[in-house]
């Protein structure tokens, strides 16, 4: 009855899906109620976590299958996918972890989004400005892709993924940055460090990439502080021996 959500039973079910996690035995009880037959016009798949489980495998396999696409296949696959599948995360089974295929997806449709705008330019100075207005938000999506999975099988459907529409795009970005400055030494100057004035609290954190300084800004703007965030070019390259040096209080004696 619960599931079926004939008359009050359906404010039952607004009750249990307000706060799924406190009803423990709820969804296992579910599993064994689910009726052998379904009327896709009339019955809620959402109710069964069979449904879901469903759901997700086939999400899985159609992630896996996108391995043979090229890219831009591939993105506008995933768009598709993110279409047909995007009303799941209202389901109860999402907010209780058992769709992290669906909830990756929304990430990756940012990213294949986002991956469809070529990182190119003609100076480190274009490139770094295309990077600050818009490309970091390919690599935030992608973080947020691979923090939405921990079981095997999904990680190894989001790799597949992400090594068709993610990887070129990077790796072409990467290769221009070097053509860029090979082409014309000297273009590209790492921004010192910043000088403020005394009493002001500095705080230095070790390779906080610019699509992660964007996810930091918007936190602290969550708790009411108002940031400003600029952007800069690290010493090249960038790694902690070159980098933390160049931007460490000792870094003009260097």
């Amino acid at each position: 009855l619960l599931g079926l959500r004939e008359g009050s039973w359906g404010t039952v079910w607004k009750r249990f899906a307000e706060a799924p996690a406190t009803y423990g035995t709820v969804p296992d009880a579910l599993r064994q109620a689910r009726p052998e037959k379904l009327l896709p016009l009339l019955d809620s798949g959402e109710s069964w976590p069979q449904e879901n489980e469903v759901a997700e495998a086939d999400l899985r396999r159609a992630l896996l299958g996108l391995a043979s696409l090229d890219a831009q296949a591939a993105r506008k696959a995933i768009l598709e996918l993110e279409s047909e599948h995007r009303h799941r995360r209202e389901w109860v089974w999402s907010s209780l972890g058992r769709a992290p295929l669906v909830n990756a997806l929304r990430p990756l449709a940012t990213l294949a989004t986002e991956t469809a705008h070529a990182l190119a330019a003609s100076s480190v100075a274009e490139l770094s400005q295309a990077y600050a207005d818009r490309a970091w938000r390919a690599d935030l999506a992608m973080l947020d892709v691979l923090s939405a999975v921990e079981i095997g099988e999904d990680v190894e459907a989001i790799r597949a993924v992400i090594q068709v529409v993610y990887r070129p795009w990077l790796e072409a970005g990467a290769v221009c940055l070097q053509d860029i400055v090979l082409a014309a030494t000297g273009t590209y100057v790492a921004t010192p460090a910043p000088s403020f004035e005394e009493g002001t609290c500095f705080l230095f954190t070790d390779g906080l990439r610019f699509d992660v300084a964007q996810r930091a800004k918007g936190l602290l703007e969550e708790r009411g502080l108002e940031c400003t965030l600029t952007s800069g070019l690290a010493a090249l390259p960038s790694i902690t021996a070159t980098a933390k040096p160049a931007v460490s209080p000792a870094a003009a004696l260097l």
